[in-house]
């Protein structure tokens, strides 16, 4: 089967939102609606312009890479634009928590995390997150994906780009290494944080 590389659409918000459950590490029945609250939607409300899909032949979405080019006015803008909506998926799924658990990762979830600390942003400000259906993996679409993404960037004058990833992650640090990303530090929570280069310095 063929597949291409196209630039996302609203219409592609319930598909990428089922994308980004279904890679979840466990698929947590408790995050089904709240992961793609934190993770996906955001970017197609906000920076649609800089989210691609890889489709099949039926233009069906199996996978995304999703960007800002500026991470942190991404994190100062999310908490307002997104906590209300991620507070209610939380209450439906209260039960389902410990006090603890739910104490955590209502936190987490509630604000944005996961970029680049503010000291290395002017050199990587753009931020992205990639997922691919388990089923679709190994393809070569996830070189597709980040090949668009990069050329976007470039083209809009965004110098370098960053991406945050569990230490315990290898296949997807992997696959960041060979598409040429470089990490670029470490958090003791066990982040790590890969950047690529867009625009060579003057």
């Amino acid at each position: 089967m063929n597949y291409t590389v196209r630039s996302a659409v609203p219409g592609d918000t319930t598909a990428v939102d089922r994308i980004c459950f279904l890679t979840l590490d466990n698929n947590d029945e408790r995050f089904r609606e709240i992961a793609g609250l934190h993770w996906a939607i955001p970017y197609l409300r906000y920076e649609l312009e800089h989210c691609f899909v890889a489709v099949n032949q039926d233009d069906e979405p199996v996978g995304y890479i999703l960007s800002s080019p500026d991470a942190n006015n991404f994190r100062k803008q999310f908490r307002r634009r997104m906590k209300k909506e991620i507070v209610r998926a939380f209450q439906k799924k209260r039960k389902d928590f410990s006090f603890y658990l739910y104490l955590r990762e209502y936190f987490e979830s509630t604000r944005y995390l996961d970029t680049l600390p503010r000291c290395l942003e002017k050199e990587y400000p753009a931020h992205l997150h990639i997922n691919i259906l388990p089923g679709f993996q190994g393809q070569g679409l996830g070189v597709m994906l980040m090949d668009t993404l990069k050329k976007h960037l470039i083209e809009i004058g965004c110098p370098g780009v960053h991406l945050g990833v569990g230490r315990e992650n290898t296949g997807a640090i992997r696959f960041y290494e060979k598409t040429g990303f470089k990490l670029l530090k470490k958090r003791p929570i066990g982040v790590l944080f890969y950047s690529f280069k867009l625009i060579k310095s003057k």
